[in-house]
């Protein structure tokens, strides 16, 4: 008797995906791996983000599957983006998780939690 195996695309990173050290041109997001991987080991996190003055999601950065946080870079000051998160196997990719608020692109004093919207 064979056993079959169902491979499919793995669950959606768990959150909350988080913002931290925002500046005038870049931004550090972390999150927590997928509770399943859908029977298939990760290839990798897929962020996307969405600059809110010109519209549109947009590949920003593709992660490797041991990394649960990135910096990204090339933000425009004063624009307001959010961003979104998916977890990849060889299958195919999850349902994404987003940032509960978008952020301004802009230096600030101190450093900002957006998860929990409290300065550090």
């Amino acid at each position: 008797m064979s056993v079959l195996f169902s491979i499919e695309v793995p669950s959606a990173p768990q959150g909350p995906l988080r913002a931290a050290d925002i500046t005038k041109d870049s931004i550090t997001l972390s999150w927590q791996p997928p509770k399943d991987d859908g029977g298939s080991p990760l290839t990798g996190y897929i962020l996307d983000k969405l600059d809110l003055q010109w519209g549109g999601w947009k590949r920003a950065t593709k992660v490797p599957p041991t990394a649960t946080s990135t910096t990204l870079t090339g933000l425009i000051k004063g624009h307001d983006y959010n961003f979104r998160i998916y977890a990849e196997n060889r299958v195919g990719v999850s349902e994404p998780i987003e940032l509960i608020d978008a952020v301004t692109a802009k230096s600030l004093i101190g450093k900002l939690d957006m998860q929990t919207k409290f300065y550090l």
